[in-house]
């Protein structure tokens, strides 16, 4: 009920519930020096409780009409509102009533899943609830995906508890210290000015923990507090300690126990495999805002940790390098040579692990985080040193356990990140030995691999990742050896050179053990990608496999759009979570666009990009507005307002026909950036460099043929000319000139020229005239 809650009644439950904020952090204070007072005689786990049961025992649903409220037996639901039922147990809470209002909640009976299902709630109702909270990402999956809940029977239950194997038991021990606090370890403070900001970017209408508790009152409470009032100052230090004892693990282990338990739903991956399910874990809320209050503070540390075999992790733009660093490498290593009639000298392996979160080793996680992360290892070891379970609603309602003894919990922030510890620590062992055969194979003059490449590249990481949970998914791990559409290792066997031919025979082996399918008949065959690959939702690979790619993409675009149109109540919604949503899931992609597209058929204006997508994508906007507004078809003019900003006068739709030149070419510049200054992790931070075999890809984009560095000369000096004032300035733009500079000026820029350029020649006569009129900058 606290999306409901609002006003004056919102104020009387944050209110209350910050006292318990206060009551919870005061009970967990260490009792010090006090021969008058024992440990035995207070016991903190009752009143830490009421702040997971707050919502449970305050906002529980109402009770039906012929059931009395509260303690009154002639208040009748019937007779009473919202406010006053919520009021009258607010005051019975604060009367220290627990029991009744504990029985009166458990009094509500919801239905099983198995009557939902059949009586489901109406899928726009659940999304529009999502948009009015601000909340357009949800909103946007309930109405474009939805996999139905899985009924959950003793079949489906079995399934469930494979995807949580027992421990690994792989005898990494480490010296029990005490449950309870802790001080010989660096203590992680949070500040006010910290929790208050990690709770306001938090979305609300976000599923509830096991015991009802949500991130919404967190939430609410966070957005109401003004950090120069000294009142509201004292506030935010209770829940900035509060959350700092949790990440400290400062907690008695009754509470601990209750926030290694997570509450888990099943969706149907497959409408024809009943028993192919996507399981999605929620923690507590207090697990939940703790774990990113950390990532947030932790992110730089992290990712100077991780890097360079992590870029996803607190890197600004990380995806950006890696899809770049890829996209350049086929080119230089595969594509080119093929087009020059020789053989590729590298091959692309994308690996996929079964089940990685809930199998990797959690006692390789709590060694690694005690070397490197000393400040998180009791907020670790208290996560993940005791046994975790997960509950499963049965579907007739009934409550099913799984121990959770391995792997990270599903739904918390942080165990992508442990996850990534644990991998981390396996490419580290095996880059050495790579480095070493290269140096080799360059003291011997050799430009190919050494012979000894993918079977004992890929055996090797199967070596160390099994033993700590890591197995390798041969059905969707693959192997990209060309982009011509033909076979290299048929080519390679076939070769009268002797090593040639056993290079193609160890390929051949590789693939044939690592990437493989079961055909019609459910025989084993291999994989061999002669086309491209998709990595981190990017194409790499031939031009017709990127452009197949885009087609499909915007093909799934359109598809989601008119869904958003039948799904949502009003224009505002619906045009809100196409924005946010349909159009900008596909901005990564436009500089995709600019790469595939031949240098000779690049426009001369840059913003004005013209493609096939740029088509597509104006006929699904178009036909997306035509449908909300009930419309005729778009003038051209009214179409170049849609795609114009807010601030330039327009209705800031992203449209590739104005950011997809600005985006890839700035994107480009920061990779150019990335390699000759360093990572950039944050103001004052250390920079890591990045390795060679990345940097040799970029260092030389004023002269490589590759496609994506050709392109970005095609207008590198428009760019400086912009930002810089002369198109002489190159280097000036690409390596010294902020990032956000060049995007906010980049942008402004190309709203000026679309307006004087294009909006003003293809307006009709009785508009152009009132244009400034019409457009109306903020």
């Amino acid at each position: 009920m606290i999306t409901k809650i609002n006003h004056r009644l919102e104020t009387n439950i944050v209110n209350t519930f910050h006292e318990v904020t206060h009551a919870s952090v005061e009970a967990n204070k260490e009792v010090k020096h006090n021969k008058n007072i024992s440990k035995q005689d207070f016991d903190a786990d009752p009143i830490l409780a009421l702040q997971i049961l707050f919502e449970r025992l305050v906002l529980f649903p109402l009770p039906p009409a012929d059931k009395p409220i509260g303690s009154n037996p002639k208040h009748k639901a019937r007779h009473a509102t919202v406010n006053q039922t919520i009021n009258e147990r607010l005051r019975l809470f604060k009367q220290g009533r627990i029991r009744e209002l504990y029985e009166e909640s458990n009094a509500v009976k919801s239905k099983s899943p198995r009557e939902m299902a059949e009586n489901p709630e109406r899928i726009q109702k659940n999304a529009q609830l999502a948009v009015d909270l601000d909340n357009a990402k949800s909103a946007n999956i309930r109405l474009t995906k939805n996999a139905p809940v899985a009924i959950i029977d003793d079949v489906r239950l079995k399934v469930l508890q494979a995807l949580h194997p027992p421990s690994l038991k792989r005898g990494v021990n480490k010296s029990r210290r005490s449950t309870r606090f802790s001080h010989d370890k660096r203590s992680i403070h949070f500040t006010p000015e910290q929790i208050t900001r990690v709770l306001s970017k938090l979305n609300r209408g976000k599923a509830a923990g096991l015991y009802g508790d949500s991130l919404d009152l967190y939430i609410k409470t966070a957005r109401r507090l003004n950090l120069d009032k000294e009142e509201d100052l004292i506030k935010a230090r209770r829940l900035a300690k509060l959350f700092s004892n949790v990440a400290n693990g400062h907690l008695p282990p009754k509470f601990q126990a209750a926030l290694r338990r997570t509450y888990l739903v099943a969706l149907e991956k497959d409408p024809d495999d009943k028993l192919k399910l996507r399981p999605l874990g929620v923690p507590s809320a207090i697990r939940r805002i703790a774990t990113a209050a950390v990532l947030t503070e932790y992110s730089s540390v992290l990712a100077d940790h991780l890097l360079p075999y992590n870029f996803a992790i607190g890197v600004s733009g990380g995806c950006d390098v890696i899809i770049k660093s890829m996209q350049l490498g086929v080119d230089k290593y595969i594509t080119e040579r093929e087009s020059n009639g020789d053989l590729p000298t590298r091959s692309l392996v994308s690996l996929d692990l079964i089940n990685m979160f809930n199998a990797i080793s959690r006692e390789e996680l709590r060694e690694i985080i005690a070397n490197d992360f000393p400040a998180l290892e009791s907020f670790a070891d208290m996560l993940y040193e005791e046994d975790g379970e997960t509950y499963v609603r049965m579907g007739d309602g009934s409550w099913a356990i799984i121990p959770v003894t391995e792997g990270f919990s599903q739904g918390c922030p942080l165990s992508p990140v442990f996850a990534a510890l644990v991998l981390n620590a396996i490419i580290t062992k095996i880059q050495p030995e790579l480095e070493a055969r290269a140096r080799t194979r360059l003291r011997n003059g050799e430009k190919g691999d050494d012979g000894k490449g993918s079977v004992a590249l890929l055996m090797a990481f199967v070596e160390l990742a099994e033993p700590r949970g890591g197995k390798l998914n041969t059905f969707k791990t693959r192997v990209l050896t060309s982009t011509s559409h033909e076979s290299i290792v048929e080519k390679m066997i076939s070769s009268t050179n002797p090593r040639i031919n056993h290079l193609g025979r160890d390929l051949d082996e590789a693939i044939t053990k690592y990437s493989r399918r079961k055909d019609e008949n459910g025989e084993m065959t291999k994989v061999e990608v002669v086309d491209g690959l998709r990595v981190l939702g990017a194409p790499i690979g031939s031009q017709q496999f990127c452009t197949n790619f885009l087609q499909s993409a915007l093909a799934k675009a359109t598809a989601d759009s008119k869904k958003i149109l039948s799904g949502l109540e009003d224009v505002q919604s619906m045009v809100k979570v196409y924005n946010t949503c349909t159009a900008h899931k596909l901005t990564h992609l436009f500089g995709t666009d600019v790469i595939n597209t031949q240098t000779a058929d690049l426009p001369s204006n840059y913003f004005l990009w013209n493609s096939d997508m740029t088509k597509g994508f104006s006929e699904m906007t178009n036909s997306f507005l035509q449908s909300a507004i009930g419309s005729e078809p778009l003038p051209p003019h009214a179409e170049l307002i849609t795609s114009m900003s807010i601030k330039a006068g327009g209705l800031g739709l992203q449209h590739p026909r104005t950011c997809a030149v600005t985006q890839f070419m700035l994107t480009t510049k920061r990779c150019l950036q990335y390699c000759r200054d360093g990572v950039w992790l944050g103001y004052n931070k250390h920079r890591p460099p990045l390795p060679h075999t990345i940097t040799s890809l970029f260092n030389n984009w004023k002269s490589t043929p590759t496609r994506t560095m050709t392109n970005f000369r095609a207008y590198v000096e428009d760019f400086a000319s912009v930002c810089c004032g002369s198109p002489d300035l190159t280097d000036h733009f690409v390596y010294e000139m902020s990032l956000y500079k060049c995007r906010e000026t980049m942008r402004e820029h190309s709203a000026k020229m679309t307006r004087e350029v294009t909006l003003e020649r293809t307006a009709p006569d009785y508009v152009a005239p009132k244009l400034n009129q019409m457009l109306l900058e903020e």
